[in-house]
């Protein structure tokens, strides 16, 4: 009959997932009981605990089956010296008549926060034959009182200074679809289209779109959704970036921008588009009357093929900086420089 190896445990649900067995283990072949792979808190040597009666684990081997454990004894010392010496000078349970091998609770001293607690355990089989001792197994407690938290943070000391710049808009013009009144445009959605050629051997190292609408937009390039935001009274206030290189390519380019008019009153569109080639070479696209506006959107309206040959040049309102909309600024993610932090210390001792 082939030799066969028996695993005795208790079950026992828990949120809490145990460490896994380590691979490299050897399950005891012997016909004695023998304890193994201890954990505190379901952890193999855990640190830094914050639970004051940590639970404790473990399993038994046997290479004899119908084995079981009938009584436990558990040792935590202070140090390993005396755990050494079989001397418990945090908790000895003695000899206790049990089966049980997983969260068995500590209930020795009382535990303070950065102590560390070695523990071992032994067993009694089924014939009451007594176990040798475990492998010595730790754990430590973490700061367990307020009071103990005397260190300061550190870091990044400078107040919260977001880079504010003025957007690059300065060659761009408001446009509006012609058929409204300016300063009197109804609730509405416009749709707004413009075609650029980029050369056939064109290679884009780097592409920029800025663009605000009063009041909100979506704005696609070549198919791509860009640049969203919600159609609120000010959200044109903060113009909105995006590195658009991806989707740009030689030859014939579209832009097409759905534009909502969240209130009655004013209501416009300005973008600018700036692309550099890796020959050096700046190409610059901005709204202005070359754009053609539409209050036909339609389904599809970033894809679907459009006839815009009866479509009437958009409406120009005014240069960047025009009233009501002023000169606009965007505020840029704060990424505070990296900090290196460095504290030598001394162990005189191993």
């Amino acid at each position: 009959m082939p030799l066969s190896v028996l695993f005795l445990s208790s079950i026992l649900l828990s949120p809490t997932v145990a460490t896994p067995l380590p691979s490299s283990a050897r399950p005891y072949t012997g016909k004695a009981l023998v304890p193994a792979y201890l954990r505190c808190e379901y952890r193999v040597d855990p640190l830094g605990i914050e639970e004051t009666a940590p639970r404790l684990s473990w399993i038994v081997e046997s290479g004899e089956r119908g084995q079981r454990q009938t009584a436990c004894r558990l040792l935590v010392a202070t140090s390993e010296e005396l755990l050494g010496k079989d001397q418990g000078d945090l908790w000895d349970t003695g000899k206790v008549a049990s089966d049980e091998t997983i969260g068995t609770p500590y209930q020795g001293q009382p535990l303070v926060s950065q102590q560390r607690c070695f523990w071992k355990v032994k067993v009694w089989d089924k014939d009451g034959r007594e176990s040798p001792w475990s492998k010595p197994a730790l754990w430590s407690m973490g700061l367990l009182q307020p009071s103990d938290w005397t260190a300061d943070w550190i870091g990044y000391d400078k107040p919260h200074q977001p880079v504010v710049q003025g957007a690059p808009l300065s060659a761009a013009k408001w446009i509006w679809h012609a058929a409204d009144a300016p300063g009197n445009v109804p609730k509405c959605r416009r749709l707004f289209y413009y075609t650029f050629n980029l050369p056939d051997d064109a290679k884009v190292r780097q592409a920029e779109v800025c663009a605000s609408a009063d009041d909100g937009m979506q704005f696609a390039i070549n198919a791509h959704l860009r640049l969203t935001t919600e159609a609120r009274n000010d959200s044109w206030r903060q113009p909105r970036k995006a590195q658009v290189a991806a989707e740009l390519k030689p030859g014939r380019n579209e832009l097409r921008v759905v534009v909502e008019n969240a209130e009655p009153g004013y209501a416009g569109l300005i973008a600018s588009l700036a692309i550099t080639l890796e020959d050096g070479r700046i190409i610059q696209h901005s709204t202005g009357d070359s754009w053609k506006a539409t209050d036909t959107i339609g389904d599809d309206w970033m894809t679907r093929r459009l006839d815009v040959s009866t479509w009437a040049a958009a409406r120009v309102l005014g240069d960047y900086g025009v009233q009501p909309w002023g000169r606009l600024e965007s505020a840029g993610t704060f990424l505070p420089p990296a900090t290196y932090f460095r504290k030598e210390f001394r162990i005189d001792k191993p």
